[in-house]
C-alpha cells in the first residue's frame, strides 16, 4: 500500500461518505427503497442527525487524504464509525429489525474499515 495509494482511499472514503449522508439527508426514502430496505426509517430527526454525521466523517476522510501520517487520530476514528455502522446494521438484521438488504448498504462500509485498518498499520510502520 502506498502512499498514493493511501491518499486516494481516503478520498474515496470521503466521497463516499458525502454522497450516502447527502443522500440519506435529501432521499433517504430513495435510497432505502434502492436497496430493498425495509421497514424504511421513518424517525426524521435521528436520519437527519446520522446523515450529517457521515457528512461530518467524510470531512475527517477528506483530511486524511491531505495529510495521512499528521491524522492517525482522524483514521482510528474512522476505523471505530465504520465498526459502528456495520455492527449496528448486523444486530438490527438480527433482531429483524431491518430486513437483510441492509447487509449490502454496510459491506461497504466493511470493506473501508478493513482498507483504513490497513492503512494505518502500513503509515505507522
Amino acid at each position: 500500500m502506498t502512499e498514493k495509494f493511501i491518499r486516494t482511499l481516503f478520498l474515496t472514503g470521503a466521497i463516499f461518505n458525502w454522497a450516502v449522508g447527502l443522500a440519506l439527508a435529501f432521499q433517504a426514502r430513495l435510497l432505502f427503497e434502492l436497496f430493498r430496505v425495509t421497514p424504511v426509517p421513518t424517525e426524521p430527526l435521528f436520519l437527519q442527525l446520522f446523515a450529517w454525521l457521515v457528512v461530518a466523517f467524510g470531512v475527517g476522510y477528506f483530511w486524511v487524504s491531505r495529510d495521512p501520517a499528521g491524522n492517525i487520530p482522524i483514521i482510528k476514528l474512522g476505523i471505530l464509525g465504520k465498526l459502528s455502522v456495520v455492527l449496528s446494521a448486523l444486530a438490527c438484521v438480527l433482531m429483524g429489525a431491518v430486513s437483510w438488504q441492509m447487509m449490502i448498504l454496510a459491506s461497504a462500509d466493511l470493506l473501508y474499515l478493513m482498507l483504513f485498518w490497513r492503512a494505518l498499520g502500513v503509515i505507522r510502520g
